[in-house]
């Protein structure tokens, strides 16, 4: 064939859907079974992704992306792959949803959106350990998000029985969210039913120190010191 057929299918393509004629797609994929060079195939697989996002085909989407990544620069590849994931998730897919977001998370360690990916991921495929390790790297990327994310880790400890990190992840979590009487009785409970030899009392003494309001301090120190008497300090 002529070197330059798949370059002037998948320019005819792009034209076409950049104008709205019917037939622009076949003409991508027309270009893609020529096997263009490196950039040609980019473009045509660019124009084929976009036509799918903007038809709302999520499962031509989907089987466009895995080919389109490797042809992207590198800087690009992880939005790409974010967007392969959530695809992946939404079609119940969750070794390509997991597998995407480990990828674009290995380009891209410290991106907030690649950590949560993950951890939609591996929440998808019932990895509630890998789930909490997640949680703690979203907080530690996150400090404005922290408490909320430190609070989730620490129930999700506490149910896959790991008392001691959930002792450590609810401290973490109260220490960044606004005073809560109700989250600290919630650490007392679980330092009574699964630590008792940690003090039930000191979440809630700790609450009563950074209360603004005296009155309620007050009540939360009585509270403190009836965990206090019932655990036998």
């Amino acid at each position: 064939g002529e070197p330059q057929a798949p370059e002037r299918l998948a320019d005819a393509g792009l034209r076409a859907i950049s104008a709205g004629i019917p037939g622009g797609d076949e003409a991508l994929r027309a270009a893609l079974a020529l096997r263009p060079d490196r950039d040609v195939a980019r473009a045509a697989l660019e124009g084929l992704v976009r036509l799918a996002r903007a038809r709302g085909d999520a499962a031509e989407e989907r089987s466009a992306l895995p080919l389109l990544v490797p042809l992207l620069p590198t800087g690009a590849r992880p939005a790409a792959l974010l967007r392969l994931s959530t695809l992946a998730l939404e079609a119940k897919d969750a070794v390509l949803a997991r597998a995407s977001a480990e990828q674009a998370r290995t380009l891209a360690p410290r991106d907030l959106a690649a950590v949560d990916a993950c951890r939609a991921a591996a929440l998808a495929a019932a990895d509630l350990a890998a789930v909490a390790e997640l949680l703690a790297d979203a907080a530690a990327l996150d400090p404005a998000g922290a408490g909320a994310r430190h609070l989730d880790r620490a129930r999700l400890l506490a149910a896959l029985r790991r008392p001691e990190e959930a002792d450590a992840a609810y401290a973490a979590a109260l220490a960044a969210l606004p005073p809560d009487r109700a989250l600290a009785e919630e650490h007392a409970r679980h330092r009574r039913d699964a630590l008792p030899a940690r003090s039930p009392a000191a979440p809630v003494e700790a609450f009563a120190r950074r209360c603004a309001d005296p009155a309620d301090a007050a009540a939360a120190l009585r509270a403190a010191a009836a965990l206090a008497v019932g655990a036998g300090d």
